[in-house]
């Protein structure tokens, strides 16, 4: 069975982690700009798209994976100057023909400053018609996700063009009555691949998208494989789990014309 990574962060992992990818499956990934530094300024955010532009898209084509792009500002990846030049940046970048969304993007603390940026995110997105991947916190998960969607309702894009991310049984019954896409991150600190399982045979498989976020923190590798392990066992339908793990990401991302053959 393929699968199609939603939400993975390539620059943190080895080459032997991107062929394991591959040995078990994946055939395609979205790798996301997030809070790998400190960023100073502009400039080093500008450095960071690139590298994932670059040499990781470079990586994971010669792993057999097809790589696609997003780019925004993480809550926890502000710069700490220069925010405006980024965001003024940012439409001509996401023009780029590897990148299929805004991310990932969204609010960690719910401060003054994460929301506006959120907000201007969420501008763009709806501007350009790109697909949105809107972080959500393990602290205070509920509270800040609500937050998310009040701003998501005032800028009035599609809730086709949104994913919230990191959704687990605390907030998945708000998410799926708010009616975006439901990002399942099968990682140490979010959920397992039981718990994974458990809420696709809960809440079914439309809009719902499994994600590794590989990171450099804790993080599996093999994370999907063994979700759908655990799907198979559950008795889930095998058109469901092709959905969760990789059809669903097809259509949200818009790229059945891009993927390989």
């Amino acid at each position: 069975m393929p699968i199609f990574d939603s939400h993975i962060h390539a620059d943190t992992r080895g080459w032997e982690d991107l062929r394991t990818l591959s040995l078990f499956g994946t055939r395609a990934v979205v790798t996301c700009s997030h809070d790998v530094f400190d960023f100073s300024g502009p400039q080093s955010v500008f450095d960071h798209y690139g590298r994932l532009l670059g040499f990781d898209c470079r990586r994971l084509r010669m792993n057999h994976v097809q790589p696609f792009v997003a780019l925004g500002i993480h809550p926890e990846g502000i710069p700490r100057e220069g925010v405006d030049e980024v965001l003024a940046r940012l439409p001509e970048l996401l023009g780029h023909e590897a990148v299929v969304a805004v991310g990932e993007v969204g609010l960690q603390n719910g401060t003054d400053q994460e929301i506006d940026v959120l907000r201007r995110l969420l501008q763009i997105g709806k501007d350009l018609g790109k697909p949105c991947i809107v972080h959500t916190p393990q602290k205070n998960k509920a509270e800040i996700a609500r937050l998310a969607m009040e701003l998501i309702v005032q800028v009035g894009i599609s809730l086709d063009l949104v994913v919230i991310d990191h959704v687990d049984s605390r907030t998945i019954e708000e998410v799926r009555a708010f009616g975006s896409w439901i990002g399942l991150t099968i990682q140490p600190y979010k959920i397992s691949d039981k718990e994974a399982a458990s809420l696709v045979q809960a809440y079914g498989s439309d809009r719902v998208m499994l994600n590794s976020d590989l990171a450099g923190g804790m993080s599996d590798v093999l994370s999907i494989p063994k979700s759908i392990f655990e799907m198979k066992t559950l008795g889930i339908a095998p058109e469901d789990i092709r959905k969760v793990t990789y059809d669903n990401a097809v259509s949200f991302y818009r790229v059945g014309r891009l993927l390989s053959s």
